[in-house]
């Protein structure tokens, strides 16, 4: 790195050649990596919550990794099932009753066949964990079931595998 001539700011200099001139490449390239903190998602706070909210373990985020899948945790989650959903909540979901599973929700603005409806359609499919789609129909014959919103303070959204 060196310093620019009328600035303080710092160059990079990464080797086009893929390190073939003694320089390793790949060790320059981790060190240009930019962290990124990923947006927390809504809950809805503690002092909000409606009289029907309970606990339920739940499938929170990925621990590691074995031959088998992924390993993930179990937490105990606090859920509102009368908080209504908004774009990037957290909810807790459980599909064709497997385990419950903390996932991020938005609208798609699409149906299922990925045509653009409505806001608010009968048909409108919407996005589970950024890849699971499901609409209406799902709910009523039960594939898909939705326990509720997470209660608590705001929290990254869980990378499910």
């Amino acid at each position: 790195m060196t310093d620019s001539p009328d600035t303080t700011e710092k160059i990079v200099h990464l080797p086009t050649n893929g390190g073939s001139d003694g320089d390793d490449g790949a060790r320059n390239a981790r060190k240009n990596v930019i962290p990124f903190q990923a947006p927390l998602a809504k809950t809805v706070l503690p002092d909000r919550a409606g009289p029907f909210a309970f606990t339920v373990f739940a499938k929170t985020d990925i621990i590691g990794r074995d031959k088998f899948g992924a390993q993930y945790r179990d937490e105990k989650v606090l859920v509102d099932p009368d908080a209504e959903l908004e774009d990037g909540c957290l909810i807790i979901t459980q599909f064709k009753h497997g385990t419950p599973s903390m996932v991020s929700w938005r609208r798609t603005g699409r149906d299922v066949h990925g045509r653009f409806v409505r806001t608010g359609d009968p048909h409108e499919a919407y996005l589970c964990g950024g890849r699971w789609r499901y609409d209406d129909s799902d709910l009523q014959s039960g594939s898909v079931r939705i326990l509720g919103r997470v209660i608590g303070p705001p929290r990254q959204e869980p990378v499910l595998g």
